[in-house]
Protein backbone atom coordinates (compact mmCIF):
# COMPACT_ATOMS: atom_id res chain seq x y z
CA UNK A 1 0.00 0.00 0.00
CA UNK A 2 2.85 2.33 0.71
CA UNK A 3 4.31 2.54 -2.51
CA UNK A 4 1.87 3.29 -5.26
CA UNK A 5 1.02 6.35 -2.80
CA UNK A 6 4.48 7.71 -2.61
CA UNK A 7 4.83 7.48 -6.00
CA UNK A 8 1.45 9.45 -6.21
CA UNK A 9 3.13 12.16 -4.34
CA UNK A 10 6.34 12.41 -6.69
CA UNK A 11 4.01 12.59 -9.40
CA UNK A 12 1.73 15.33 -7.92
CA UNK A 13 4.93 17.56 -6.87
CA UNK A 14 6.61 16.66 -10.49
CA UNK A 15 3.76 18.34 -11.59
CA UNK A 16 3.24 21.17 -9.56
CA UNK A 17 6.80 22.09 -10.22
CA UNK A 18 6.46 21.86 -14.09
CA UNK A 19 3.65 23.94 -14.25
CA UNK A 20 4.87 26.96 -12.27
CA UNK A 21 8.38 27.33 -13.56
CA UNK A 22 7.65 29.03 -16.34
CA UNK A 23 5.74 31.58 -14.73
CA UNK A 24 8.28 31.99 -12.15
CA UNK A 25 11.42 32.08 -15.05
CA UNK A 26 9.18 35.05 -16.39
CA UNK A 27 9.13 37.26 -13.37
CA UNK A 28 12.57 36.29 -12.66
CA UNK A 29 13.68 37.75 -15.90
CA UNK A 30 11.59 40.99 -15.06
CA UNK A 31 13.19 41.64 -12.45
CA UNK A 32 16.70 41.12 -13.82
CA UNK A 33 15.82 43.46 -15.90
CA UNK A 34 14.67 45.50 -13.21
CA UNK A 35 17.74 45.61 -11.40
CA UNK A 36 19.93 46.31 -14.27
CA UNK A 37 17.63 49.25 -15.43
CA UNK A 38 17.91 50.89 -11.83
CA UNK A 39 21.25 50.47 -11.54
CA UNK A 40 21.84 51.89 -14.73
CA UNK A 41 20.09 55.31 -13.84
CA UNK A 42 21.50 54.98 -11.02
CA UNK A 43 24.90 55.06 -11.98
CA UNK A 44 23.86 58.13 -14.48
CA UNK A 45 21.99 60.26 -11.47
CA UNK A 46 25.91 59.75 -9.89
CA UNK A 47 27.71 61.49 -12.88
CA UNK A 48 25.06 64.47 -13.39
CA UNK A 49 25.68 64.87 -9.47
CA UNK A 50 29.51 64.56 -10.07
CA UNK A 51 29.17 67.41 -13.28
CA UNK A 52 29.59 64.76 -15.65
CA UNK A 53 27.26 64.75 -19.04
CA UNK A 54 25.13 62.26 -19.94
CA UNK A 55 22.99 61.61 -22.95
CA UNK A 56 19.27 63.40 -21.96
CA UNK A 57 17.29 61.45 -24.35
CA UNK A 58 19.00 58.08 -23.43
CA UNK A 59 18.51 59.06 -19.62
CA UNK A 60 14.91 60.36 -20.23
CA UNK A 61 14.09 57.01 -22.31
CA UNK A 62 15.96 54.65 -19.62
CA UNK A 63 13.72 56.69 -16.95
CA UNK A 64 10.52 55.88 -18.78
CA UNK A 65 11.01 52.12 -19.02
CA UNK A 66 11.95 51.96 -15.17
CA UNK A 67 8.81 53.00 -14.74
CA UNK A 68 6.96 51.00 -17.44
CA UNK A 69 8.91 48.06 -16.00
CA UNK A 70 7.96 48.81 -11.66
CA UNK A 71 4.76 49.19 -12.59
CA UNK A 72 3.91 46.11 -14.49
CA UNK A 73 6.01 44.29 -11.40
CA UNK A 74 3.17 45.75 -9.02
CA UNK A 75 0.35 44.20 -11.01
CA UNK A 76 2.27 41.17 -11.12
CA UNK A 77 2.17 41.13 -7.23
CA UNK A 78 0.15 38.44 -6.79
CA UNK A 79 2.04 36.11 -9.72
CA UNK A 80 5.10 36.29 -7.72
CA UNK A 81 6.61 34.39 -5.46
CA UNK A 82 7.36 35.44 -1.31
CA UNK A 83 11.27 35.26 -2.64
CA UNK A 84 10.29 37.39 -5.77
CA UNK A 85 8.13 39.98 -3.34
CA UNK A 86 10.54 40.48 -1.13
CA UNK A 87 13.50 41.25 -4.37
CA UNK A 88 11.34 43.55 -5.80
CA UNK A 89 11.15 45.48 -2.79
CA UNK A 90 14.75 45.03 -1.89
CA UNK A 91 15.66 46.58 -5.48
CA UNK A 92 12.73 49.39 -5.14
CA UNK A 93 13.32 50.76 -2.05
CA UNK A 94 16.95 51.04 -3.04
CA UNK A 95 16.71 53.09 -5.60
CA UNK A 96 14.00 55.62 -4.56
CA UNK A 97 16.47 56.11 -1.31
CA UNK A 98 19.42 56.69 -3.27
CA UNK A 99 21.33 54.04 -1.45
CA UNK A 100 22.27 51.95 -4.62
CA UNK A 101 25.98 52.72 -4.96
CA UNK A 102 26.20 54.64 -1.58
CA UNK A 103 29.28 53.27 0.71
CA UNK A 104 28.53 51.22 2.94
CA UNK A 105 25.29 49.52 1.74
CA UNK A 106 25.85 45.75 0.78
CA UNK A 107 25.47 44.79 -2.73
CA UNK A 108 22.35 43.05 -3.48
CA UNK A 109 24.05 39.80 -3.91
CA UNK A 110 24.80 40.46 -0.38
CA UNK A 111 21.61 41.21 0.97
CA UNK A 112 20.86 38.34 3.85
CA UNK A 113 17.37 37.76 2.74
CA UNK A 114 18.58 37.81 -1.01
CA UNK A 115 21.61 35.39 -0.61
CA UNK A 116 19.74 32.42 -1.38
CA UNK A 117 17.58 33.40 -4.10
CA UNK A 118 20.20 32.23 -7.15
CA UNK A 119 19.73 35.77 -8.97
CA UNK A 120 21.72 34.84 -12.27
CA UNK A 121 24.47 37.00 -12.97
CA UNK A 122 24.79 38.98 -16.02
CA UNK A 123 21.87 40.88 -16.63
CA UNK A 124 23.14 41.92 -20.02
CA UNK A 125 21.79 39.14 -21.84
CA UNK A 126 17.87 40.44 -20.74
CA UNK A 127 15.84 42.28 -22.56
CA UNK A 128 12.35 43.25 -22.81
CA UNK A 129 12.11 40.63 -26.25
CA UNK A 130 12.66 38.27 -23.61
CA UNK A 131 8.80 38.47 -22.23
CA UNK A 132 6.10 40.38 -22.88
CA UNK A 133 4.29 42.49 -19.97
CA UNK A 134 1.11 43.21 -20.87
CA UNK A 135 -0.79 45.35 -18.30
CA UNK A 136 -2.52 44.38 -15.65
CA UNK A 137 -5.96 45.25 -16.48
CA UNK A 138 -5.97 43.52 -20.14
CA UNK A 139 -4.78 39.84 -18.61
CA UNK A 140 -7.16 37.42 -17.81
CA UNK A 141 -8.28 36.89 -14.25
CA UNK A 142 -6.05 33.76 -13.94
CA UNK A 143 -3.09 35.66 -15.61
CA UNK A 144 -3.51 38.35 -12.87
CA UNK A 145 -3.40 36.75 -9.73
CA UNK A 146 -1.10 33.98 -9.62
CA UNK A 147 -2.40 30.87 -9.61
CA UNK A 148 0.22 27.15 -8.14
CA UNK A 149 -0.96 24.32 -7.25
CA UNK A 150 -0.57 22.86 -3.76
CA UNK A 151 0.60 19.43 -2.93
CA UNK A 152 1.71 16.99 -0.15
CA UNK A 153 0.66 14.41 2.49
CA UNK A 154 -0.55 14.40 5.95
CA UNK A 155 -1.07 12.31 9.02
CA UNK A 156 -2.11 11.71 12.59
CA UNK A 157 -0.78 10.36 15.25
CA UNK A 158 -2.53 11.09 18.12
CA UNK A 159 -4.80 9.43 19.68
CA UNK A 160 -5.90 7.24 16.40
CA UNK A 161 -3.37 7.09 13.30
CA UNK A 162 -3.98 7.64 10.29
CA UNK A 163 -2.43 9.27 6.99
CA UNK A 164 -3.56 11.00 3.63
CA UNK A 165 -3.18 13.11 0.91
CA UNK A 166 -3.62 17.29 0.74
CA UNK A 167 -3.63 18.69 -2.91
CA UNK A 168 -5.60 21.51 -4.00
CA UNK A 169 -4.35 25.12 -5.43
CA UNK A 170 -3.50 28.67 -4.17
CA UNK A 171 -4.63 31.72 -6.33
CA UNK A 172 -2.80 35.34 -4.60
CA UNK A 173 -3.33 35.07 -0.94
CA UNK A 174 -6.34 33.17 -1.04
CA UNK A 175 -6.24 28.57 -1.26
CA UNK A 176 -8.68 26.19 -1.67
CA UNK A 177 -7.52 22.58 -1.13
CA UNK A 178 -8.98 18.63 -0.45
CA UNK A 179 -7.43 16.65 2.60
CA UNK A 180 -8.10 13.26 3.29
CA UNK A 181 -7.00 10.97 5.55
CA UNK A 182 -7.53 6.83 6.33
CA UNK A 183 -6.09 4.35 8.73
CA UNK A 184 -6.91 2.37 5.90
CA UNK A 185 -9.12 -0.15 8.15
CA UNK A 186 -12.88 -1.07 7.49
CA UNK A 187 -13.50 -3.47 10.12
CA UNK A 188 -17.57 -4.43 9.54
CA UNK A 189 -19.20 -5.23 13.43
CA UNK A 190 -22.19 -7.68 14.26
CA UNK A 191 -23.79 -5.94 17.44
CA UNK A 192 -22.98 -2.78 19.62
CA UNK A 193 -21.57 -2.73 23.07
CA UNK A 194 -21.00 0.14 25.26
CA UNK A 195 -17.33 1.13 26.90
CA UNK A 196 -18.56 -0.28 30.15
CA UNK A 197 -19.19 -3.57 28.55
CA UNK A 198 -23.12 -4.08 28.86
CA UNK A 199 -25.40 -4.85 25.96
CA UNK A 200 -28.70 -4.48 24.81
CA UNK A 201 -29.02 -8.24 25.86
CA UNK A 202 -26.76 -8.07 28.60
CA UNK A 203 -22.99 -8.23 28.70
CA UNK A 204 -19.81 -7.99 26.31
CA UNK A 205 -17.46 -10.86 26.89
CA UNK A 206 -14.23 -9.58 25.61
CA UNK A 207 -12.05 -11.79 23.59
CA UNK A 208 -8.81 -9.44 23.99
CA UNK A 209 -8.33 -7.43 20.31
CA UNK A 210 -9.67 -4.28 19.16
CA UNK A 211 -9.12 -2.00 15.94
CA UNK A 212 -10.03 1.19 14.84
CA UNK A 213 -11.75 2.36 11.56
CA UNK A 214 -10.62 5.98 10.40
CA UNK A 215 -11.74 8.19 7.70
CA UNK A 216 -11.97 11.78 7.23
CA UNK A 217 -12.32 14.25 4.25
CA UNK A 218 -12.38 18.25 3.79
CA UNK A 219 -12.41 21.06 2.17
CA UNK A 220 -10.45 23.38 3.60
CA UNK A 221 -9.61 27.11 2.71
CA UNK A 222 -6.43 28.89 3.47
CA UNK A 223 -5.18 32.88 3.61
CA UNK A 224 -1.50 33.86 3.34
CA UNK A 225 -1.38 36.22 6.74
CA UNK A 226 2.54 37.27 5.84
CA UNK A 227 5.22 35.51 3.32
CA UNK A 228 6.14 32.93 5.74
CA UNK A 229 2.59 32.03 7.50
CA UNK A 230 -1.01 30.77 6.11
CA UNK A 231 -4.45 30.09 8.35
CA UNK A 232 -6.51 27.38 6.94
CA UNK A 233 -9.88 26.54 8.39
CA UNK A 234 -12.64 24.19 6.71
CA UNK A 235 -15.44 21.14 7.21
CA UNK A 236 -16.02 17.87 5.68
CA UNK A 237 -17.08 14.25 7.04
CA UNK A 238 -15.31 11.60 9.29
CA UNK A 239 -15.83 8.49 10.86
CA UNK A 240 -13.85 6.88 13.70
CA UNK A 241 -15.47 3.27 14.80
CA UNK A 242 -13.97 1.79 17.92
CA UNK A 243 -14.24 -2.09 17.54
CA UNK A 244 -13.71 -4.77 19.93
CA UNK A 245 -13.78 -8.68 19.54
CA UNK A 246 -15.76 -11.00 21.43
CA UNK A 247 -14.26 -14.36 22.92
CA UNK A 248 -16.91 -16.22 20.26
CA UNK A 249 -14.48 -14.22 17.53
CA UNK A 250 -18.11 -12.06 16.93
CA UNK A 251 -17.04 -7.69 15.99
CA UNK A 252 -18.82 -5.36 17.94
CA UNK A 253 -19.14 -1.54 17.55
CA UNK A 254 -18.30 0.58 21.06
CA UNK A 255 -21.27 2.97 20.53
CA UNK A 256 -20.22 5.65 22.83
CA UNK A 257 -16.96 5.85 21.47
CA UNK A 258 -17.30 5.57 18.00
CA UNK A 259 -18.19 9.00 16.46
CA UNK A 260 -20.12 9.63 12.78
CA UNK A 261 -20.35 13.30 11.02
CA UNK A 262 -19.30 16.12 9.85
CA UNK A 263 -15.51 17.45 10.64
CA UNK A 264 -14.64 20.59 11.53
CA UNK A 265 -10.83 20.99 11.05
CA UNK A 266 -8.35 24.35 11.48
CA UNK A 267 -4.90 24.81 11.61
CA UNK A 268 -1.22 26.82 9.63
CA UNK A 269 0.97 26.19 6.79
CA UNK A 270 4.52 27.09 8.13
CA UNK A 271 7.09 28.18 5.43
CA UNK A 272 10.16 28.18 6.91
CA UNK A 273 12.42 27.85 3.81
CA UNK A 274 11.86 30.89 1.83
CA UNK A 275 14.39 32.32 -0.50
CA UNK A 276 16.17 28.56 -0.35
CA UNK A 277 16.10 25.58 -3.29
CA UNK A 278 13.10 24.21 -1.65
CA UNK A 279 11.53 27.81 -1.32
CA UNK A 280 8.04 26.43 -1.28
CA UNK A 281 8.17 23.55 0.94
CA UNK A 282 5.75 23.88 4.35
CA UNK A 283 4.63 22.58 7.61
CA UNK A 284 1.03 21.79 8.14
CA UNK A 285 0.29 21.68 12.32
CA UNK A 286 -3.53 20.96 12.39
CA UNK A 287 -6.61 19.42 14.57
CA UNK A 288 -9.57 17.97 13.34
CA UNK A 289 -13.17 17.71 16.17
CA UNK A 290 -15.66 15.55 14.84
CA UNK A 291 -19.26 15.96 15.78
CA UNK A 292 -19.63 14.39 18.97
CA UNK A 293 -16.49 15.81 20.70
CA UNK A 294 -13.78 13.48 19.43
CA UNK A 295 -10.49 15.33 18.61
CA UNK A 296 -7.20 14.60 16.97
CA UNK A 297 -3.83 16.22 15.99
CA UNK A 298 -2.12 16.31 12.63
CA UNK A 299 0.99 16.80 11.21
CA UNK A 300 1.89 17.32 7.30
CA UNK A 301 4.54 18.20 4.89
CA UNK A 302 3.22 20.02 1.49
CA UNK A 303 4.66 22.33 -1.57
CA UNK A 304 3.53 25.56 -1.81
CA UNK A 305 4.34 26.84 -5.15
Amino acid sequence: MFRPRAYLIVILLFCSLSAASAQERVWNAALDWYEHVCSKCAGWKDRIDAGESVPKDSLQAMMKELAAVRQNLQGAWGEMTPGQRLRFEVIRDRFASGRWHRPGVAPLALVPELDQLAVTPGYDSYSLADYTLVPTHKRPFFQRVRIAPVAGLTASVYPDYSAGLVAGATAGRWGLFLKGRSNFHSRKTSYECLSDGTTAGGYFWGGGEKTVNRHQLTLDLSYNVIPWLSVYTGAGFCVRTLCWKDYAGAWALVSDRSYRGVSMDAGILVSPFIGSPVNGLSLLLGCSRVQGGYFDFELGLCWLL
